[in-house]
């Protein structure tokens, strides 16, 4: 058994919700995006990596087989399984592009399909803006300071183990809902620039508290 299968649960329970709160919502570009992203990765993966040679599918051979590491991947391979947020967030644009936005007054948006899978769709995609922007601070500063900790913390943390990713995408779902649906008694589905630029901010903060943490049990564990 693999080591991170309970990570693969989880990642699969994510995914499971995402498809309910999908198909609920009559989202079909979204879902139908997600897999063919899914399909994507595993047939480059087949493609650039080999066959294994006890899958489904007979070892590759030829030119390429003999500059590649032939038997590293198969048709649903647990990495591609375990950090399905690769696949439904890029996917979501198709989301914002045909069907998400309608105007609504002077300052706000209302997503269609409802509450939760508006607040699925915006919160995912502030997420991956908040990582990108680290991401791309930290490729810049490369490999000054403690730069290869901070890359190889990301790649843990919301790659390796979703649970991360999933615990600051509900942060943030919990947080819209209630400022929009208990504070200020609109509908959760309705945004406002002000909104996103404060949801964007706190995934900032939430993100690079678990870096920093991260980093910091490293140098704890190095130090003992």
């Amino acid at each position: 058994m693999m080591a991170f299968d309970s990570d693969i649960l989880t990642a699969l329970v994510y995914a499971a919700v995402f498809a309910a709160a999908a198909i609920r919502a009559k989202q079909w570009p979204w879902l139908l995006g997600c897999i063919l992203l899914w399909l994507v990765v595993n047939a480059a993966g087949m493609l650039f990596l080999g066959v294994r040679s006890d899958g489904l599918l007979a070892p590759s051979t030829g030119g390429m087989a003999e500059i590649k590491p032939e038997g590293l991947w198969y048709f649903g391979h647990p990495l591609s399984l375990v950090a399905p947020q690769l696949y439904i967030v890029p996917a979501s644009l198709l989301y914002f592009k045909k069907t998400a936005w309608q105007r609504n007054g002077e300052a706000s948006y209302r997503a269609a399909g409802g509450a939760f899978i508006g607040l699925f769709a915006v919160t995912g995609a502030l997420s991956a803006a908040a990582l990108l922007l680290i991401a791309a601070t930290v490729w810049y500063a490369y490999p000054t300071g403690n730069t290869a900790y901070a890359a190889s913390a990301m790649l843990y943390l919301f790659v390796l183990k979703p649970v991360f990713w999933i615990l600051i995408q509900a942060t943030l779902m919990i947080v819209f809902y209630i400022h929009s649906q208990k504070i200020k008694g609109i509908p959760a589905d309705n945004f406002s620039p002000a909104q996103l630029k404060a949801g964007f901010l706190l995934s900032l903060l939430l993100a690079g508290i678990s870096i920093v943490g991260a980093m910091a049990l490293v140098w704890l564990r190095q130090a003992a």
